[in-house]
């Protein structure tokens, strides 16, 4: 099975948005190169796509570049079919010649694809310029691509939060109910999609609200996804979703059955809350 992961270098962010799932911003956990290394030595090597997020990874731009330097170095011998993507809230763009530059770098490291997730009012109210961010990526890649003799370089994404679709989770958990998703689905059973938290822990949810499947600093991720699926919990979790997992523990409410899939989220965080089954399994390994 091919998997896509995505790696967050960090949880440090610039800004401190109140609809971030996650909780970065300011003073945010920095994953240690040596860390990121042994991250990267552990994804399989089927693995087609490596998105790099935050955080704000343009807030570790040392660390970034040692971990794309890594990468462009090990990529043959780690995954070489993998294509590289990362996410940034756009706030280093300037519409200046040193947007060029930082271009040009990411291209050299092999990055396929940059997704500008700050494109949304939450982003704005901590002083983000939107036009600003879409405007001068535009114009650097075209001075780009422009000077590698026309050759297509990256593919841009603008998005954002809208209003309404805001996941239930982190400081999200505390906006009004009008900027929240009225219907919180969960993309598990699993969609060969898994995310390392800055911690360098493995999670099959992209918010990382179901519990962790094991380190990935230490551990193989194919070996983790091996041992998660003899849980039974997670187990069932993985093949058959959220509800499957309730049952399985015995918590199952016939009553809110509607639930296990229109607020998948807020219910995940519930049903997880304190549940160490998964860490004994994967102790029981060692």
């Amino acid at each position: 099975m091919s998997i896509s992961v995505s790696l967050e270098l960090t949880k440090n962010c610039n800004f401190r948005c109140r609809h971030c799932a996650i909780n970065a911003g300011p003073g945010g956990k920095i994953m240690s190169i040596t860390n990121v290394k042994e991250v990267l030595n552990h994804l399989p090597g089927n693995l087609e796509y490596l998105l790099l997020s935050g955080g704000e990874i343009f807030t570790i731009k040392d660390r970034l570049w040692q971990t794309l330097e890594y990468i462009r170095d090990h990529r043959q011998r780690l995954f070489p079919k993998v294509k590289i993507s990362v996410n940034t809230n756009g706030f280093w763009i300037k519409d200046a010649p040193s947007d060029v530059e930082t271009f040009r770098r990411l291209h050299e490291y092999g990055v396929n694809n940059i997704g500008f997730s700050g494109m949304d009012a939450f982003h704005k109210e901590q002083g983000l310029n939107l036009e600003m961010v879409k405007r001068g990526a535009l114009n650097a890649r075209a001075i780009l691509e422009r000077d590698l003799g026309g050759n297509e370089t990256f593919t841009f994404m603008f998005y954002g939060c809208r209003p309404g679709i805001a996941n239930p989770l982190g400081r999200a958990a505390s906006l009004p109910a009008n900027l929240l998703r009225p219907e919180s689905k969960c993309s598990l059973p699993l969609d060969s999609a898994i995310t390392v938290g800055s911690d360098g822990e493995a999670y099959l949810c992209c918010w990382q609200g179901s519990p962790s499947i094991g380190s990935v600093i230490t551990t193989p991720l194919d070996e983790l996804v091996n041992r998660a699926s003899v849980d039974p919990v997670i187990g069932a979790l993985m093949r058959e979703g959220l509800l499957a997992a309730a049952i399985a523990l015995g918590v199952y409410d016939p009553g809110k059955a509607g639930e296990y899939t229109t607020r998948a989220c807020i219910i995940c965080k519930g049903l997880f809350a304190g549940y160490s089954g998964l860490r004994l399994v994967s102790n029981s390994f060692r």
